[in-house]
């Protein structure tokens, strides 16, 4: 069963590579045995124990074969035998016996050397993903498909000695979501140096992690990062990361965004999706306590009037993408939704 599980979360990994070779890499010795895939992507390595294990050049065989007959096994210890041209698998009483081929190409294996840096909740994790995925552009081959992970040391203060904050940011057109779990260094001699790492993850690796990993390290190297947890490492391919914009000054470019208006979350997004079904944009036109959202196309159009409050003595008309905005309010969790304005125009425009 044991067997039957990992090879489960093998096979995902495999279909979560861009190219994934059907292919399970089998190493044994030392009182262990090591089933390893890799990949363009991802690359997961799983470690158990074994007895009797005689030391034994790696070989492959089919993942998807491989997964499917552990299925179908007794819930017995098996017996794996090993040779160069095959695998024979069979149980205690040697009531059955079968045998798979094995394939002769040689799978990349990352020799880099990790370092680990910092331990993460998975569950946070997973929520955190989960406020950012509305901003994943979903074009694989753009450098804006993938998630930026910032790892940060806060400054020490009076009260503590700084925390490490872990930050999650998603991009697309037109517009980016963060957010910010707290996470705990590695206590070991050689952890890195957490004060300023930047990771750039594909879309499919960092949704495979948040389905598949529990509390985890993440370990760091030239060109990729690992996450380890229970007895499986598995190692995902960063992207390069010059075209990602710098968070922090992002965060500065939105200081004079001094205006709020605020809804009540659900309403908001009930009359949102009515208008969605016409047209992929909205106006809003906010006086006072009033927002009219409003849309007109050739094949219908549509206003409706609900509350909000808002700061600003005058009146504000904004026009914002339906689809791209119902993305965002169904991950915020709060019961009121706030939008930030500056309603200050850049030189030359109304």
């Amino acid at each position: 069963r044991v067997l039957s599980n990992n090879l489960k979360l093998l096979n995902a990994a495999i279909s979560s590579n861009q190219k994934g070779l059907d292919r399970v890499q089998i190493e044994v010795g030392e009182g262990q045995s090591i089933f390893s895939v890799a990949g363009d992507t991802i690359g997961v390595k799983v470690h158990h124990k074994a007895s009797k294990t005689k030391q034994f050049p790696s070989i492959q065989v089919s993942c998807r074969q491989l997964m499917n007959l552990a299925n179908r096994l007794d819930n017995t210890s098996q017996n794996l035998e090993l040779c160069n041209e095959q695998v024979t698998i069979s149980n205690k009483k040697n009531t059955y016996q079968h045998k798979l081929v094995t394939y002769k190409e040689v799978l990349p294996q990352n020799k880099s050397q990790f370092t680990p840096t910092v331990v993460v909740e998975a569950a946070k994790f997973k929520q955190a993903l989960e406020r950012v995925v509305p901003f994943l552009n979903s074009e694989a081959k753009e450098i804006t498909s993938g998630v930026c992970l910032q790892i940060k040391r806060s400054e020490p203060t009076e009260f503590d000695n700084g925390s490490i904050q872990l930050t999650m940011t998603g991009l697309s057109e037109p517009g980016m979501g963060t957010t910010t779990i707290t996470v705990e260094p590695v206590e070991s001699d050689d952890s890195g140096n957490t004060g300023d790492i930047v990771l750039i993850l594909p879309k499919k690796a960092i949704a495979f992690i948040a389905s598949q990993a529990a509390n985890f390290i993440i370990s760091i190297a030239e060109g990729a990062v690992r996450f380890t947890w229970d007895n499986i490492e598995c190692t995902l391919q960063t992207l390069k990361g010059e075209e990602y914009p710098d968070l922090d000054r992002v965060k500065a470019s939105i200081d004079k965004n001094d205006i709020s208006v605020e809804f009540n979350r659900q309403e908001l997004l009930n009359a949102l999706k009515r208008h969605q079904v016409m047209s992929s944009e909205i106006e809003f036109k906010v006086e006072e306590e009033n927002c009219q959202l409003s849309q007109s196309t050739e094949t219908g159009s549509g206003a409706e009037n609900i509350y909000c409050s808002n700061d600003s003595t005058e009146t504000i008309k904004l026009n914002l993408f339906i689809d791209y905005l119902i993305k965002v309010i169904t991950s915020v969790e709060s019961q009121t939704v706030m939008f930030k304005l500056n309603l200050e125009p850049d030189e030359g425009e109304d």
